[in-house]
């Protein structure tokens, strides 16, 4: 099967998943799709894109959600994790300082910045709990890409990306040997790795020359 996913605008797709099931769930970005099954809230412009695709056995393959995701200004998915079936975990950028973080507190709470990088938690089933956090300091961060790791013995998950800021509020828990806390200039890469619940931050790290 193919099909088109989007509306009279421009939207992405970056990444998706396969469930245990067949299913697939995606993440990224849209501006103007009609909404299936929509339960993640949204602002205006562009919106981080989440959907799930019901694929049977036998039968039609359709749209069980098809959900917008975020504040006034612009946000993008651009990574998706999935812990187990019922669970997402989106990467992303946004520029939106009212972006939707859920109401339990997170490691970063305040955008500071034009563009800041953000996980979400979300629920494939389309439950309405959710939780976000910013990840960025005084200039453009980005989140592409996310993994699960093991952190003392417990799951945690890994966001990768680039960013520009100079003071990013870095953290380098078990003083691990490969942590820079400082962009080395322009353009770094970094990584962030925080607890699934996006509350305790582990490591915020540099990596990258002059």
């Amino acid at each position: 099967f193919g099909t088109y996913i989007g509306g009279n605008s421009d939207d992405l797709v970056n990444d998706f998943q396969l469930l245990s099931n067949g299913c697939i769930v995606f993440t990224g970005y849209t501006k103007q799709i009609t909404e299936v099954n929509g339960f993640l809230p949204n602002g205006s412009g562009t919106d981080v894109l989440f959907g799930r695709l019901k694929i049977p056995d036998s039968g039609a393959v359709q749209f069980e959600l098809l959900d917008k995701y975020g504040g006034s200004g612009s946000d993008q998915g651009w990574g998706l994790l999935n812990l187990g079936d019922s669970v997402s975990i989106i990467v992303g950028q946004t520029s939106s300082a009212n972006f939707p973080l859920g109401s339990a507190i997170p490691f970063q709470s305040v955008k500071n910045a034009g563009i800041d990088g953000f996980i979400a938690k979300i629920y494939n089933d389309g439950n309405t709990d959710h939780k976000a956090s910013f990840v960025g300091g005084n200039d453009d961060d980005i989140l592409v890409s996310v993994r699960p790791v093991v952190v003392n013995n417990r799951v945690a998950i890994l966001g990768f990306g680039s960013t520009r800021s100079d003071d990013l509020a870095t953290r380098n828990f078990n003083a691990g040997s490969f942590f820079s806390g400082s962009n080395s200039g322009g353009l770094d890469m970094m990584f962030v790795i925080s607890d699934l619940d996006m509350s305790h931050k582990y490591y915020l790290s540099y990596i990258g020359g002059s």
